[in-house]
């Protein structure tokens, strides 16, 4: 009897799942008042304010270190585990349209940007791992 009970009770939840698809939300698009789309195209608030990170390079700061936080090879950037990077305090500037811009400064050493700018994986990770410090 129990299990009969659970069957018909799958059946259902089946018949449901079937009928509407599964739920990726739970409102009603009543409730939704406008679209991303639409409110991008009416430049509020998603336009200012804006905020950028200037990536600085000098041989003055630390190079990348790694797994026994030794100073690692600036060749192999598969061994490093930290790129020591120092971020400024954030200046606050006027585009030209006069919107409010946040600049922030991060400096990492030399050996970074030249492996960055030798490979495609190694410029997609390591900005990644920049963006993830910020």
């Amino acid at each position: 009897m129990v299990a009969k009970k659970i069957d018909e009770k799958d059946r259902k939840a089946k018949k449901q799942k079937d009928a509407g698809g599964i739920k990726v939300h739970d409102f009603h698009s009543s409730q939704i008042k406008e679209s991303f789309i639409d409110n991008d195209e009416k430049a509020d608030p998603l336009e200012e304010p804006k905020i950028y990170l200037n990536v600085v390079y000098h041989d003055n700061v630390l190079p990348p270190l790694d797994q026994g936080r030794d100073i690692a090879d600036p060749n192999n950037d598969r061994i490093w585990v930290i790129i020591p990077m120092v971020f400024t305090e954030p200046k606050t500037r006027k585009s030209l349209d006069g919107l409010q811009c946040i600049h922030y400064d991060v400096h990492i050493n030399t050996c970074v940007i030249q492996k960055m700018k030798a490979e495609t994986r190694a410029m997609r990770s390591i900005s990644n791992y920049i963006v993830l410090k910020f």
